[in-house]
């Protein structure tokens, strides 16, 4: 896997003297392994069903490109406190029902633990020491490449580190030839075209891999972390392993168009002055 090791840290929306001391635990542990570091900081949200209670969670742009640096490198994704994705980026204020976890949202393409303590930080670091000797993903074709927070799931689980799920999962929503998502869109392995060969927990996929995405409906929606995107009946989408959207290139494909961005001006996480 190319590219050098590296640790994601992401903070609380305030760091406490504990969590303080633990990050400064981490990167000491990241220097000494040689390791790149880089943090990211979640922000504090009221949520729709959640009882008015506030959770953190993660700007949407922040969220998109630590999810697709994961394809770059081997990584680790140290938490110092439980910390949330949209999945619908453009929701303000978020719903708790469409919030994934952080350890969800990254799970299969990084190694990720919750650090509470000086001990959990070393067995985190023990553990990616470990992972990154094996291979996790066998093949293009096997579930734990496809942008999982992308392909729709229908409220539905999966421990896709476990054989019997990967069967259920098969058996649920197609095998990788005849793929379709809780949404009745179709995932069909397209041919691979492209330069970037992206990697996903030890293995380097074949340069361009992606799915092409339709539905059979007159208009329907498909999002990442940061962007929605509205197709047409005749249309499709690229979706490659690290979330990335593409419409297609062909005029007589049909139309798809990315509807709303995550920017400095949209983002959800932007408050007006006096609110």
């Amino acid at each position: 896997m190319s590219g050098a090791p590296y640790c994601v840290l992401v903070h609380p929306p305030a760091d406490s003297e504990r969590v303080g001391l633990l990050a400064g635990r981490c990167r000491k542990l990241a220097d000494a392994a040689g390791y790149k570091l880089k943090a990211l900081r979640a922000e504090s949200l009221r949520v729709v069903g959640g009882s008015g209670r506030r959770l953190s969670i993660l700007r949407p742009l922040d969220a998109s490109t630590l999810y697709r640096d994961l394809h770059r490198a081997p990584a680790m994704v140290a938490a110092l406190a439980p910390a949330f994705v949209r999945l619908d980026p453009s929701c303000n204020p978020p719903n708790r029902r469409s919030a994934r976890s952080l350890s969800d949202f990254v799970a299969y393409k990084a190694a990720y633990g919750l650090v509470r303590s000086e001990v959990d930080a070393r067995r985190l670091f023990e553990a990616f020491a470990e992972w990154r000797k094996a291979v996790h993903c066998r093949d293009p074709s096997d579930p734990r490449a496809l942008p999982l927070h992308v392909f729709d799931l229908g409220g539905d689980s999966f421990d896709l580190a476990c054989d019997g799920d990967v069967d259920r999962f098969s058996k649920t929503f197609g095998n990788a030839s005849r793929r379709c998502d809780g949404a009745g869109r179709s995932w069909r392995a397209g041919v691979a075209h492209g330069r970037e060969a992206l990697h996903v927990a030890g293995l380097t996929l074949p340069a361009g891999t992606h799915w092409d995405v339709s539905a059979d409906a007159r208009s329907w929606r498909i999002m990442n972390a940061s962007e929605i995107w509205e197709i047409d009946l005749r249309g499709y989408v690229n979706a490659a392993p690290n979330e990335h959207l593409r419409g297609p290139q062909r005029k007589s494909a049909g139309k798809a168009r990315r509807v709303w961005r995550a920017n400095t001006k949209n983002a959800p996480h932007r408050k007006k002055k006096g609110h």
